[in-house]
C-alpha cells in the first residue's frame, strides 16, 4: 500500500497542471453544491423564524361590496360593520372566538416640525397588538384610560420615527435626537401626543400606519361608527378542516345578518392564515428539492468533465502502462493505481471546495446578522446526511472516473502500448 501511495503522489507531482485543472473542476462542483444547499437551508430557517412570531390564530374580516344581487338588492352594495355586529358575532361564536379586535381607519396627513406624510390612522382597543403582529419598542401602548377619556395619543411605527423626530435643530447631536415619546404630532391639524413606538414582528411587513384609541378616532373622524375591519382571535381551530368550517359558518352568519348571498365571497373578505405557514413550508420544501436537483446536476456535470480529463490522462500514459505490464505488473495493479489516484484527487479537492463553500456561507450569514436581516436568512448549514452523501458521491465518482479509462488502457496489447506516442 505504501508503494502504491508513493507512486500515486509521484504521478500527481509530475502532472501538476493536469491535476490542478482536474481538481478545480471537482472543487467547483462541490463548492456550488454546498453553497446552494446551505443557502436553501438558511432561507428555510428564516421563514421558520418569521412564523414563530406570526399569529395564525387570528381571522381578519373586512367588509367590501356585494358582487351578486340578493333578494331584490342589486350588486355593488356596500357592506358595513358596526360594534353591535361584532358583539353579536362574539356571542354567537363564543366557543371559538376568544376576543374581538375592532378597527376604525381614516386617511390623515401626519405632520411634525421635521416632516409630513400621507398615511392612515387606525383606531384600536387595548390588547390589539396580537392582530397586526407588532410589538412596542419604545414608550407604552394604548390603554383603557386612553379609551375612556378619548385621549389624543398615538403610537407611531419605528420607520416613521426618524422622519418625524430624527433631526435636531441644534448643531450638537445626541442619542435623544430620535426620541419620539412625549413629542407632538399633528394628524389632520389635530395635535396628538406620541406615547409609544412600534415595529412589526415580521420585518418584511413594514407599515406607515399610526395607531390611536378607537374611541378617539370614532369621535374625531368616524362619527357613523363604521368599522374598517375586525380581527377575531380564535381557539380550538387546530386543523385545516376546522378552520375552513369556521370560515364558512362565519360567512353564512354574516350573510344572514347583512343580507347578502352566502355564496358571495366578495361581500366580506375573510382571511384565515392557518394554512399560510404550512403552504410556505411546502413551497420551501419544494424549493429545497429543486436546489438539491440543481446542485446534483452541477456536481454530475463536474464529474463528467473530470472523467473526460482522466480518460485523456490515462491515454497519455499508455506507454507507461505498457512498460509496467511488460515488467510483470498485473492488470489489477494498474487499475488500482489509476483508481487510487482518481479517488485521492476527488477527495482532496472535493473537501477543499466543501470547506470554502461552508466558509463563504457562514461569512455571508455573519454580515446578514449584522445588517439585521436575520428574518430572511438565518443559520445556513448543511445537514450531516448531505456531507456523507457528497463524500460517498466523491468516492464513487472517483472510482468510476478512474476505472473506465484504466480498463480501456489494460485492454491495449503490450506491443501497441510500448509503441504508442
Amino acid at each position: 500500500m505504501r508503494e502504491l501511495l508513493i507512486e500515486v503522489f509521484a504521478a500527481i507531482k509530475g502532472n501538476k497542471m493536469r491535476i490542478a485543472l482536474t481538481g478545480f473542476s471537482i472543487g467547483w462542483g462541490i463548492f456550488i453544491f454546498i453553497v446552494l444547499i446551505s443557502s436553501g437551508q438558511g432561507l428555510l430557517n428564516g421563514m421558520k423564524n418569521n412564523f414563530k412570531t406570526f399569529n395564525v390564530g387570528v381571522v381578519t374580516v373586512t367588509p367590501r361590496q356585494t358582487s351578486q344581487p340578493f333578494e331584490g338588492r342589486s350588486r355593488g352594495r356596500s357592506i358595513h360593520f358596526y360594534e353591535e355586529d361584532i358583539t353579536a358575532l362574539k356571542h354567537l361564536f363564543g366557543d371559538t372566538v376568544t376576543n374581538t379586535i375592532m378597527v376604525m381607519s381614516h386617511a390623515v396627513l401626519a405632520r411634525s416640525d421635521m416632516d409630513y406624510v400621507n398615511t392612515v390612522v387606525d383606531g384600536f382597543t387595548p390588547g390589539y397588538a396580537v392582530a397586526p403582529n407588532i410589538r412596542i419598542v419604545e414608550g407604552r401602548d394604548i390603554n383603557d384610560l386612553d379609551m375612556q377619556q378619548q385621549r389624543k395619543v398615538c403610537v407611531i411605527p419605528k420607520r416613521l420615527q426618524k422622519g418625524f423626530f430624527g433631526r435636531s435643530n441644534s448643531s450638537v447631536s445626541s442619542k435623544n435626537d430620535t426620541t419620539a415619546v412625549g413629542q407632538e404630532l399633528l394628524l389632520d391639524g389635530i395635535c396628538f401626543r406620541v406615547v409609544g413606538v412600534y415595529e412589526p414582528l415580521w420585518r418584511t411587513n413594514a407599515s406607515h400606519t399610526i395607531i390611536a384609541p378607537l374611541s378617539t378616532v370614532k369621535k374625531i373622524w368616524c362619527h357613523d361608527g363604521k368599522l374598517s375591519r375586525v380581527y377575531l382571535q380564535t381557539a380550538h381551530l387546530t386543523t385545516a378542516a376546522l378552520n375552513q368550517h369556521f370560515s364558512d359558518r362565519l360567512r353564512k352568519e354574516l350573510a344572514t345578518r347583512k343580507n347578502f348571498a352566502p355564496t358571495d365571497k366578495n361581500a366580506v373578505k375573510i382571511d384565515n392564515y392557518y394554512e399560510l405557514p404550512v403552504l410556505l413550508v411546502n413551497i420551501m420544501g419544494g424549493l429545497d428539492i429543486l436546489i438539491i436537483m440543481v446542485s446534483l446536476a452541477t456536481l454530475i456535470s463536474g464529474i463528467v468533465g473530470v472523467s473526460n480529463i482522466m480518460l485523456i490522462a490515462v491515454r497519455e500514459r499508455t506507454r507507461e502502462i505498457g512498460i509496467r505490464r511488460a515488467m510483470g505488473a498485473k492488470a489489477y495493479q494498474i487499475v488500482m493505481l489509476v483508481l487510487t489516484e482518481s479517488v485521492i484527487i476527488f477527495l482532496l479537492f472535493g473537501y477543499i471546495g466543501m470547506v470554502v463553500g461552508l466558509g463563504l456561507v457562514k461569512l455571508s450569514a455573519t454580515f446578514i446578522d449584522l445588517s439585521g436581516n436575520y428574518e430572511i436568512f438565518s443559520n445556513p448549514s448543511v445537514r450531516l446526511i448531505y456531507v456523507l452523501a457528497v463524500s460517498g458521491i466523491m468516492i464513487i465518482a472517483g472510482l468510476l472516473a478512474g476505472y473506465i479509462p484504466s480498463r480501456q488502457a489494460i485492454r491495449i496489447k503490450i506491443v501497441d502500448a510500448l509503441t504508442a506516442q
